[in-house]
């Protein structure tokens, strides 16, 4: 019996992604570094430290990763304070819907802060229990860590819950914590892998009771 519904941030709350990309490709350049779509396909759902030391080893980069974590993520926050930040269509409405019914958490490969940030500009903050972060695991997606550590924290079984996912290593991530999934592939630049997920939907107003019933 479902209990528990997990989501991810990015790409499920909000579109976030074009915006990331955007910043990466003129951050990377300023390193000597030029990113490919390939490159930004490759760290979706990966955390920070994990994506930074991609990068160091292919472009064989002087900088730590401690280093790069710390500036690119501190410059990417100044540059979304000043984006208009909104909520993907139909994910407030289906919020407030199960919030009636289920526990729901955030578990996000991102930083604290950017967590933060993007839930007070969408306004959607009171409806999750917990929150996990990247920085709350050790290993990040597609290891199911920061799955575990968010059923952990309502004291929620693997086999109550159901992730929310857009990205190949977060589906993985949840199918590696034994738990079920649904891709979400509702944005047209997502062109992520989402084939291992139980069911995906492209409308949020696809999640029902009688869908999660059926998983």
């Amino acid at each position: 019996m479902i209990k528990t519904i997990i989501f991810d941030m990015d790409g499920v709350i909000v579109d976030s992604e074009p915006l990331f990309d955007s910043f990466l490709m003129d951050y990377c350049k300023n390193l000597g570094v030029s990113l490919t779509q390939t490159h930004l396909e490759a760290y979706r759902g990966k955390t920070s430290r994990s994506q930074w030391t991609d990068i160091i080893n292919e472009f064989s980069l002087i900088h730590s990763v401690d280093e790069l974590i710390v500036d690119a993520r501190k410059s990417y926050l100044q540059y979304l304070e000043v984006k208009l930040i909104k909520p993907i269509p139909g994910i407030t409405t289906l919020l407030r819907k199960l919030s009636r019914t289920y526990v729901l958490v955030l578990a996000s490969s991102a930083s604290p802060h950017r967590i933060t940030l993007f839930l007070d500009k969408t306004r959607v903050r009171n409806f999750f229990q917990a929150i996990v972060s990247a920085d709350d695991v050790i290993h990040g997606k597609p290891a199911p860590d920061v799955f575990l550590l968010a059923a952990k924290k309502v004291k929620a079984k693997p086999y109550e819950c159901v992730v929310v996912e857009d990205a190949t290593n977060g589906v993985q991530a949840a199918k590696n914590a034994k738990m079920k999934v649904i891709g979400y592939k509702g944005l047209l630049h997502n062109t992520q892998d989402l084939s291992m997920a139980d069911a995906v939907i492209k409308n949020f107003k696809e999640v029902t009771p009688l869908f999660l019933k059926k998983l």
